[in-house]
């Protein structure tokens, strides 16, 4: 996962967003206790940015593609290693 914590300005790129949203539902429900922190990388992703350019970019094709693509991934985890990937991002995003 790239990094998601922005210095300034307009809305994240698409992918970065698309990518840290559609963790955050899988950890929601997978692993809460991970959400929580999921939840602070994806506020970080959207510092500075108005609700308007969030929304620009949420309902952009690159988004909905690289969201979809991704829940689509992450659904195939199994169960058991739900707790993993949840821990896993958010580790990879604080770098």
């Amino acid at each position: 996962m790239p990094a998601l914590v922005r210095a300034d300005g307009p809305a994240p790129d698409a992918r970065t967003l698309a990518l840290a949203d559609a963790l955050l539902g899988y950890c929601s429900k997978a692993d809460p206790s991970d959400a929580a922190k999921v939840r602070a990388q994806v506020k970080l992703a959207e510092r500075g940015a108005s609700a308007q350019a969030l929304a620009k970019v949420r309902q952009s094709d690159q988004y909905r593609e690289v969201y979809d693509s991704e829940m689509d991934f992450i659904g195939k985890v199994e169960e058991r290693n739900a707790k993993r990937v949840c821990t896993e991002s958010v580790i990879k995003a604080g770098r």
